[in-house]
């Protein structure tokens, strides 16, 4: 968990073969809030939600997500999105991106499971006084593995997944 306080902008945060795993219904099992650097290898999430990321750098390489909550389309809720139930939720938040930098997520192998929505799920949230404003990039390998019961195992709102790879049809 690292929330969207300054003292974590520009952190490198880095951690290998770990088990990530929710600790309380209906959370994920990794929030990251802070512009931070980000990099997971060889590493497990399971929780409601995967991973729900709103600022940094993330990369994930060869990590196995699997996320069993409610299905949810990510509204908006004064801090960002609820969560959504999918793997991986990228959440271009509103006031998340004071700095203008890009949200940059990058995942290199590994699994991506959701048991009721989309495996990758890019989103915007802002309150309806505010304009939404997409600040994601994100690419995936083709060797990642996508499951969701979805028609289609990505969902990105604004059009910024630049890679999609293997789904299983599951």
């Amino acid at each position: 968990y690292t929330n969207g306080t300054a003292c974590f902008v520009g952190a490198n945060i880095t951690a290998t073969n770990c088990t990530f795993k929710a600790i309380e219904e209906n959370s994920a099992s990794a929030y990251l809030a802070s512009a931070a650097n980000y990099t997971f290898n060889n590493c497990s999430f399971e929780g409601s939600g995967g991973i729900y990321i709103k600022a940094g750098t993330l990369t994930l390489n060869n990590c196995n997500i699997t996320a069993t909550g409610d299905e949810s389309t990510g509204s908006y809720n004064s801090n960002g999105a609820n969560l959504t139930g999918a793997g991986i939720t990228i959440d271009s938040a509103y006031n998340y991106n004071t700095s203008n930098n890009k949200m940059i997520v990058t995942i290199n192998g590994g699994n991506i499971t959701s048991a009721t929505n989309y495996a990758v799920y890019e989103i915007s949230t802002a309150p309806t006084t505010e304009q939404l404003r997409c600040y994601a990039v994100v690419s995936i390998s083709e060797s990642t593995i996508l499951s969701s019961p979805k028609t289609e195992a990505v969902k990105s709102e604004n059009n910024v997944i630049s890679t999609i790879s293997v789904w299983d049809g599951s």
